[in-house]
Parts: structure tokens; sequence; C-alpha cells
């Protein structure tokens, strides 16, 4: 593979078997993120990683983050899967508000998020400096009010019923809102 997968991470990709480990060590060792790994049940491979981070127990929010996806998602509901069953069970578990923030070139994760149902709020402006870049931070959420009828629509999307037998979707998400 090449380096475009991690334009957008804080670190670059790790070069062997034995970096890669290092890399999600450092995740798992984390105390400001929970981490969970995308498994693809077919194949029973790891395919993925994606955190919650920025979690505000007493505010009732948290954030969904450091999503890291390797090419094997690319083209499945896996994605779609592992963001929905992070979002229900911080709603399931009463939080009120679930972030997503991203960079703003980054214009694959805004759209990813907003396909997902997160809201786009605004621009964090000279958030931090990644790799040597100022980078701005588009912020974007979904709030409880919210979750019930993106809960329906990603539940939808997910069904069986919307999927070939070679795994194509039939109807995209936007059609289920």
């Amino acid at each position: 593979g090449d380096n475009s997968d991690w334009t957008w991470l804080a670190s670059t990709r790790p070069e062997s078997v034995a970096a890669t480990a290092h890399w999600i060590a450092g995740k798992v060792n984390d105390d400001a993120l929970v981490p969970y790994a995308v498994v693809d049940l077919r194949s029973e491979q790891a395919v993925g990683i994606v955190s919650y981070m920025a979690i505000e127990r007493e505010m009732g929010t948290v954030e969904i983050g450091h999503v890291t996806w390797s090419r094997r998602m690319k083209n499945t509901p896996l994605g779609t899967e592992a963001v929905w069953l992070l979002l229900k069970n911080g709603f399931d578990h009463g939080y009120r508000r679930l972030e997503w923030k991203c960079d703003s070139m980054n214009v694959a994760s805004r759209r990813a998020a907003e396909r997902l149902g997160f809201s786009w709020e605004g621009r964090l402006r000279q958030r931090l400096v990644r790799k040597g870049r100022t980078r701005d931070s588009d912020m974007l959420s979904i709030i409880d009010g919210e979750w019930p009828a993106r809960d329906a629509a990603l539940r939808a999307w997910l069904a069986a019923e919307n999927f070939t037998a070679d795994g194509q979707q039939i109807k995209r998400l936007e059609a289920f809102r």
C-alpha cells in the first residue's frame, strides 16, 4: 500500500508488522481513548480501528475518532456498521451528543460523517498543528433527539435485505431518510 490513507492521521503508516503492533498498543494504552477493533466476520480478519475519545461523561458528550480503515473495508458496509454500533452504544449509555471532528481538508471524512447522519456545526480555525501544517477542524455531531431517526435509517440500510448476495447495496443510505 501507499501512505495516502494516512494523510489525515496524526501518525505515519507503520512500515512493519512490529511497528503496526506498537502503533496499536499505543492506542490500547492511551487512557484518553477507548479503541475498538473492526473485524470482518466473514474472513475473521481485523480490518480497522476506531475509538471513543474526548469523553465528557458529566456533559454527556463523546467523540468518535482515530478512525483507521484498511483498504479491505472499502465498498463494504463494515465502516457504516462499526460507526452505527458506536453511536448506538453511546446513546444507549445515556450520552446526549456524539461528535465527529476531522481536518477541514479531509472532504471524504466530512462526507462520510454527513452520510452517517452527523450534522455539520462549524469550523474550529487553527485548531492544531498536524505534521507541520496548521489544521482547521470541522465539527459535526448527532444529538439524542436526532438519534431515533438516524438509527432507523442506519438499521434499514444495514439490513440483509438491502444487500445482494455478493454484498452490493440495493438502496443508498440516503433513501432511508
